[in-house]
């Protein structure tokens, strides 16, 4: 009987501290969907705003250039005519480019939002899950404290429960240092201030990928990529210098050398197209894992949301303790975690494998700082 009045006391409600575990870290805040994200990101980047001033330089550039030739060579002639010709190629060459990379920006604006986006709701869900093992935690040093005080515990025992608490307290801590610094990020990029709490939306629906030949997709990408368009026109006009060479006393550089200038550009070309090759079969592969790890993850929801409902009807008919209930919360919470994880990542690696060459300037921090005002394109 002792035992029993023991454990119900110990047992019965839970500490002041757990209710303000499970407390909203998230705050208030308003509703913020990712395509709204987008937009606010487009409209606000500073990366964006310069890349479109590119466009407009360039244009003003190439227009200065044509002004100043006064005929098209087709083969060898003068310095001067050479230096013109050229100039102009080089200078629509930059418009050109100028054009492809704005449009690349956008993109890279957008998967940074996708990837800020999906590590809030992310950082969220590990924030639960810390917050429910911590209570699991809580109640197992409850439990164990109340067996010490009828001798059914050593000290041992009690130093081991409450080391894992304070573990877990700990472990919910980093967890909300984790989700703040996650909203910090995603309020730079879209414009908010870096203690805003807009409430995002948790779901995302998870459409496998359809690639019925991966080559023809690896070659698509890589008739899109603005960096190897811009790999091939470099070895173009390499090779247009060479055609319009001038062998005047007047030329600085041999011959020979623009030949190997022609040389560099298609090693170089060859190197960026491989590269984007290897990105794109990568982001296949990591996509297609993604969603087997999406399928075992609801699998595996199913059976802990199934072992959480057995475990609440046994504690109401005292065949369960308490302990077992919030372990099998906790267990929940993680599979709710994993399967929040892999859909967000299935959804960013999806708009990687569309546009990879976005992925890559993100991962380099491409996505550009924000300012209050938009490009204007």
């Amino acid at each position: 009987m002792v035992l029993l009045v023991v454990w119900a006391i110990a047992l019965g409600a839970a500490g002041p501290w757990c209710h303000a575990a499970l407390a909203d870290s998230g705050g208030g805040g308003v509703a913020l969907s990712l395509e709204r994200a987008v937009e606010m990101a487009l409209e606000r980047s500073y990366a964006l705003k310069s890349a479109a001033y590119d466009v407009d330089r360039a244009y003003e550039v190439r227009r200065f250039a044509a002004d100043k030739v006064q005929f098209t060579p087709l083969g060898p002639t003068t310095t001067q005519a050479e230096l013109a010709f050229t100039g102009l190629v080089q200078a629509d060459l930059a418009w050109q480019m100028a054009k492809r990379s704005y449009e690349a920006q956008k993109d890279t604006v957008v998967m940074s939002v996708y990837q800020a986006y999906a590590a809030v709701l992310q950082a969220q869900a590990r924030l639960r899950t810390a917050e429910a093992q911590a209570q699991a935690a809580d109640w197992r040093y409850r439990a164990t404290n109340a067996m010490f005080m009828v001798g059914a515990a050593g000290r041992p025992d009690v130093a081991k429960a409450e080391a894992e608490r304070d573990a877990a307290r700990k472990n919910v801590e980093s967890a909300r240092n984790a989700l703040a610094d996650a909203y910090q990020k995603l309020n730079q990029l879209i414009g908010l201030e870096p203690d805003a709490r807009p409430v995002l939306e948790p779901r995302v629906e998870v459409r496998p990928l359809v690639v019925e030949n991966l080559e023809a997709a690896v070659s698509r990408a890589l008739e899109s990529s603005p960096t190897v368009w811009l790999a091939q026109q470099k070895i173009d006009f390499s090779r247009l210098t060479l055609d319009l060479y001038d062998f005047a006393p007047s030329q600085t550089e041999p011959y020979e050398a623009k030949e190997i200038d022609v040389t560099k550009a298609e090693v170089s070309a060859a190197d960026v197209k491989e590269q984007m090759a290897k990105l794109v079969r990568t982001l296949y592969f990591a996509g297609r894992q993604a969603e087997n790890g999406y399928a075992a993850a609801l699998d595996n929801l199913a059976r802990t949301r199934e072992d959480l409902r057995l475990a609440e009807i046994r504690y109401s008919v005292g065949m369960a303790t308490r302990v077992e209930v919030e372990a099998a919360r906790a267990a929940v919470a993680q599979a709710e975690q994993s399967v929040t994880e892999s859909a967000w990542q299935h959804e960013v690696l999806r708009l990687a494998f569309e546009k990879p060459w976005a992925y890559a300037g993100a991962s380099m921090g491409g996505g550009g700082s924000t300012s209050s005002s938009g490009s204007g394109r």
